[in-house]
């Protein structure tokens, strides 16, 4: 509803109440008590009390709103978006059951894993020193079979994965290392959190430009396939 107009305080809650012209809570009190909620408790009688008052006053907000924006929702498709966001919540409170113990000892073999997925690919690349790729290396093996591969204004190799993927496309023999370097990039065990009921969670924010991956909150929906088997099915 915002595209094209422009909100000087942003196309949040609040921002769209300044745009309407109506009274909210100021900013820095709403990133005050997003903190003390996120924080998570034991809260105190007084900060719960505040919580409460901070949700209550959102509720207020949204139904001044209505009457202001009412003519420009779709409203067929705005409750279509509004089950799915309880669908979302479930999915977010619930999270993906994991075989801890088994994610505990990939955790303890990590290393090797990795190794030996590099030694398994590499041999037709020799483009990694351990478990670092070497971009001089690289643009050795480019230049032994005559492909002509993009550089960055500095002159370097662009090594980003959109340019891996296209260049994937044009020259299928750059598949396997480009695939290597997406699995290793993904596959990183230290980043996925589980909490104590052995359940891994994130914020799916599902009406975003681009599916966020915070490094503390990585799901395991959002990571390469070969996760799979460390969840457990019959705990979901």
């Amino acid at each position: 509803m915002a595209n094209g107009i422009a909100t000087p305080s942003g196309y949040g809650l609040l921002g769209a109440c300044v745009y309407h012209g109506l009274d909210s809570m100021a900013a820095t009190e709403k990133e005050e008590m997003r903190s003390l909620v996120l924080r998570g408790g034991p809260w105190t009688p007084e900060e719960r009390e505040a919580i409460l008052d901070y949700c209550e006053s959102d509720v207020n907000c949204l139904a001044a709103l209505l009457p202001r924006m009412v003519d420009g929702i779709d409203l067929p498709r705005a409750l279509l978006r509004g089950r799915y966001m309880t669908a979302a919540g479930r999915i977010e409170h619930v999270g993906t059951p994991i075989d801890v113990r088994l994610l505990e000892e990939l955790r303890q073999k990590w290393e090797f894993i990795q190794e030996g997925l590099i030694a398994e690919i590499d041999k037709d690349f020799g483009v990694y020193d351990g478990r670092t790729f070497k971009a001089d290396r690289f643009a050795g093996w480019l230049t032994a079979h005559d492909i002509p591969w993009p550089r960055l204004e500095s002159g370097s190799l662009d090594l980003s994965e959109d340019t891996f993927k296209e260049m994937a496309r044009a020259y299928p023999q750059v598949e396997p290392i480009k695939q290597l370097r997406k699995s290793l990039s993904q596959l990183r065990l230290s980043d996925l959190t589980v909490g104590p009921d052995g359940r891994n969670r994130c914020l799916l924010s599902p009406f975003g430009a681009r599916r966020p991956e915070p490094a503390e909150q990585l799901q395991v929906h959002f990571r390469a396939g070969v996760l799979a088997p460390w969840t457990h099915p019959s705990r979901a």
